[in-house]
């Protein structure tokens, strides 16, 4: 995709970056890094640093992935805490 064609998309649909998921699940920016690099995000789109898209972040929301995410707080490494 060049750069052309990512400026229209970043246009005609919301993106959010990390600051903004940092504000959305209440987590501290450097959990936004983490999770992203450990692949419990949805993939985002690369431009000046990573935004994500909106409607990719609310399906993945509803996922169960998601809550247990968020039930285990900033101390998330996307492993079960089972022994």
């Amino acid at each position: 995709m060049d750069t052309r064609q990512m400026l229209a998309e970043l246009m005609a649909r919301p993106f959010l970056t990390r600051a903004d998921l940092s504000r959305r699940y209440c987590r501290d920016i450097s959990t936004i890094r983490n999770w992203k690099r450990k692949k419990l995000l949805p993939r985002p789109v690369e431009f000046y640093g990573p935004l994500w898209r909106l409607s990719d972040l609310i399906r993945f929301e509803k996922t169960k992935c998601f809550r247990s995410m968020m039930a285990r707080g900033d101390k998330s490494n996307g492993k079960s805490k089972r022994g």
